[in-house]
């Protein structure tokens, strides 16, 4: 519902050291330096919280790894994860693949 509202969008690329790696702005509505900066805050927080989370998985998936233990392929997306109602989030959207 988002994406039919707004104008435009812009994404940030960083990488794990939080150095800005990409810009891109699309759409024509203008963007203040303020809200550039605030978009670059909130991407440097972001980056730092799937970096750790990645980090976690790849040090779970090794120890499981060692004590030969099932090694799984498939995850939650961590946007149901952190949601209280996670599960109606992914039950609908579930359902909204097997639509189409």
């Amino acid at each position: 519902k988002e994406e039919h509202t707004m104008d435009s969008s812009m994404t940030i690329t960083l990488n794990a050291q939080g150095e800005i790696c990409a810009v891109q702005k699309a759409g024509g509505t203008p963007l203040s330096i303020d809200r550039i900066m605030e978009c670059t805050r909130i991407a440097s927080e972001k980056v730092k919280d799937l970096d750790q989370l990645i980090k976690e998985n790849l040090e779970e998936d090794s120890q499981r790894r060692k004590s030969n233990q099932p090694i799984s392929i498939a995850t939650t997306p961590a946007r149901y994860t952190k949601h209280e109602k996670w599960e109606a989030i992914y039950e609908k959207d579930r359902k909204t693949v097997e639509m189409k």
